[in-house]
């Protein structure tokens, strides 16, 4: 694994992905940007990232079921995954906890917040090697 996490950002919105490559501009991570749910489980399977920042909104498929995916390919089922949503509902939020998320935040973002969870998390991956 190289020195430099990589960290894919699936959201359909070209302007929340930009939002989140800018909050993490200074990190030294490598971002790929995906704009639906099957090209964030490409995106994955092809860069084998270190983290997964989702978003629940998106089309074919939507969050939810990439996070399932996730969950139930033996490779990839304990990959950090932040969901950043405007789904704020309980039932979106319990469902997505239920499927061990590492973080859940609303949008409009946080950016401050976004940052310390991804540095907290980075750090716990590095701690573990």
């Amino acid at each position: 694994m190289p020195d430099r996490a990589t960290i894919v950002i699936g959201d359909d919105s070209a302007l929340a992905r930009s939002i989140i490559a800018m909050a993490l501009d200074d990190l030294d991570v490598y971002l790929v940007e995906a704009v639906n749910g099957n090209s964030v489980i490409r995106a994955i399977n092809e860069n084998k990232p270190e983290l997964v920042i989702l978003d629940i909104c998106m089309p074919f498929p939507d969050g939810i079921t990439v996070l399932r995916k996730i969950r139930s390919d033996p490779e990839f089922c304990r990959l950090p995954v932040i969901i950043c949503s405007v789904e704020n509902g309980i039932v979106e939020r319990a469902e997505v906890e239920m499927l061990g998320v590492s973080g859940y935040l609303v949008k409009p973002l946080d950016i401050k917040l976004l940052r310390e969870m991804v540095v907290l998390l980075l750090d716990g991956l590095k701690k573990k090697r």
